[in-house]
């Protein structure tokens, strides 16, 4: 059985790739064909596949560190860019996984 730790952070990564479908989406349907709106859209959709590659495979020790990584950045980027309501909300999703974790480092790399 895995830790309560390990299971909220699954949960979180894959409410994050949810998120990220969502407004890869809505991007999409704002970008009036611009090549710009495409690629970042694209962005977001690959960072979905990261989201969900990481939370699946979070017990073990490289990947447990690419997703602190990778967390650390996305909070980096949200908290450089123009902030709202919205990136608010994403601070929250991106910080809590990030400071279980760490935490708790010990239960996801022996898991």
């Amino acid at each position: 059985m895995k830790s309560r730790a390990v299971q909220i952070t699954r949960y979180f990564f894959y409410l994050l790739a949810a998120l990220w479908l969502v407004v890869g989406i809505n991007y999409l349907g704002q970008s009036d064909g611009q090549m710009i709106y495409n690629v970042i859209a694209g962005l977001m959709f690959a960072s979905i596949f990261v989201f969900i590659a990481l939370g699946a495979n979070i017990t073990r020790k490289p990947v447990y560190w690419v997703g602190v990584i990778f967390l650390a950045i996305c909070i980096v980027l949200v908290i450089f860019d123009q902030f709202g309501l919205a990136d608010l909300v994403a601070l929250i999703l991106f910080i809590v996984p990030l400071v279980i974790m760490l935490a708790k480092r010990k239960e996801f790399i022996a898991a």
